[in-house]
């Protein structure tokens, strides 16, 4: 592949990323909720997500991110209606932000 050529991108085959915000304080809750939560994406959509955190703390708030490989493109729907049926009471109660990238 010469420079500028690209090379055709597969929307089959996406990453899905979805970040919120909590307070610093609700940390443990949050990571609790995530464990249970990764177990149902397991079980019900045959997905393993990885977890992640900013470093940095702003305004008493962490920004977490959930990053979700090779998956398709209703994936983000399919985990908003899971997440809907779930008994998680800070993680139904965050703002969630989706949004799916492919590789280039």
């Amino acid at each position: 592949m010469t420079s500028g050529q690209h090379q055709p991108v597969s929307p089959d085959s996406m990453d899905c990323y979805v970040y919120f915000k909590t307070p610093q304080a609700q940390a443990a809750q949050v990571l609790q909720e995530q464990a249970l939560w990764q177990q149902a994406i397991a079980a019900q959509l045959g997905c393993q997500g990885k977890l992640q955190r900013r470093p940095e703390i702003r305004d008493g708030l962490q920004t977490w991110m959930e990053v979700y490989r090779d998956v398709p493109p209703d994936f983000p729907a399919r985990l908003s209606a899971l997440l809907a049926s779930q008994s998680l009471p800070l993680l139904n109660s965050v703002p969630r932000h989706q949004e799916l990238f492919v590789d280039c």
